[in-house]
């Protein structure tokens, strides 16, 4: 990821925990507040996930078995849920919008 630097969060317990590159900083703690990150600390160590515009996207190498996908489905709505709306309006997302299916894009 050139031209990615670091961010660096308050926490240190966090900042020694995970590794968080994002283009756009603001966005980056609007989305790790001090609640996503403590949630974060309690059960996403070792998970690795990015946004690529309103889509979250996680992934790991190896066998994916069950309890491991509903691990990672879980935290991934629990980060989803966590994010203010703002942050998703400032980026041109309504997300009281229902989504939509890939023909309507």
């Amino acid at each position: 990821m050139l031209g990615f630097a670091d961010i660096e969060f308050e926490s240190e317990e966090f900042n020694r925990a995970f590794r968080v590159r994002c283009d756009d900083p603001k966005f980056a703690s609007d989305v790790l507040h001090p609640r996503a990150m403590e949630m974060l600390l309690q059960h996403g160590r070792g998970s690795q996930w990015r946004f690529e515009g309103s889509d979250m996207l996680t992934w790991r190498s190896g066998r994916l078995d069950i309890p491991d996908l509903l691990q990672r489905t879980d935290l991934m709505c629990r980060v989803i849920q966590s994010i203010p709306t703002f942050v998703w309006k400032d980026r041109g997302f309504d997300p009281g919008r229902t989504a939509q299916s890939p023909g309507e894009r």
